[in-house]
């Protein structure tokens, strides 16, 4: 079987693999593909070098930036777009199934619905149903839970951006420090990009469950005073993990986390 590949020191000194495994407690090595730095008990010293992304370690800021630079220029759309339904009865069948309205009050809603209008907000606007009936079945019929009590304080750092809840009309509604669980309440349908990258922002496992209109503006006001946004829409990948450098080696940062 073959050695792992071994790896040289700036001075050009060949690491076997098992000295590697040997030193694997005292040294972190680069992540960035191509660079063969590493450093040895970096966790002991003062004055660290380099900085963890995601807790990969990279040695220098231009290390940083190339990774930066990749993982922004990385569209994974695997779990893109929405959940899909849960393969068995849609949710004007599940309505009915529910006994929440009967075939002339659906009838009667499709006939007055508004022009984009979901079938379940022109109930509501009808009033042949009520926000809790209908969040009910929409949570049923993604295959997850329905969320109908009050939203509780989310602390800073678990925070969604204001401008992501909006668009994806999502809240989150309360955090478990100990499971290290976030509930996500969605209006229409669960996004499972959004689920991802709250992952990847947080550290939490996201879980999603269904709110009512009530429940979701009255936590979205609660929590729209909260972090500062930036936006890199206008920039290139490049410019954009450049300007993040920047800022951690200004901040003084010894790890960051990106989504």
């Amino acid at each position: 079987m073959a050695e792992p590949r071994e790896r040289e020191n700036a001075a050009g000194t060949v690491l076997p693999a098992p000295t590697r495994r040997w030193l694997s407690g005292l040294v972190v090595e680069c992540e960035l593909p191509g660079c063969r730095a590493f450093h040895v008990a970096h966790r002991w010293l003062r004055a660290r070098p380099g900085i963890f992304l995601d807790g990969q370690w990279y040695c220098s800021p231009a290390c940083l930036g190339d990774a930066l630079a990749a993982r922004l220029g990385t569209e994974d759309r695997s779990a893109a777009a929405s959940v899909g339904p849960s393969g068995r009865l849609p949710f004007r069948l599940r309505l009915l199934a529910r006994g929440t309205v009967d075939e002339a009050q659906l009838e009667t809603a499709r006939s007055a619905a508004l022009p984009g209008e979901e079938l379940g907000d022109t109930l509501l606007r009808l009033g042949s149903a009520s926000e809790a009936e209908i969040a009910a079945a929409r949570a049923e019929e993604a295959g997850c839970g329905f969320y109908g009590g009050p939203g509780w304080p989310i602390e800073p750092e678990f925070r969604v951006p204001a401008s992501l809840m909006k668009q994806y009309q999502a809240v989150p509604m309360h955090h478990a420090p100990a499971s290290g669980r976030l509930l996500v309440g969605f209006l229409y349908r669960v996004d499972a990009e959004l689920l991802r990258m709250i992952e990847q922002a947080t550290g939490c496992r996201s879980e999603a469950c269904f709110v009512t209109r009530q429940g979701y503006g009255e936590q979205l006001a609660r929590l729209e005073g909260g972090p500062v946004e930036t936006r890199t829409s206008a920039v290139t990948r490049q410019r954009a993990g450049a300007a993040l450098v920047r800022h951690a080696v200004q901040s003084g940062a010894e790890s960051m986390r990106v989504a």
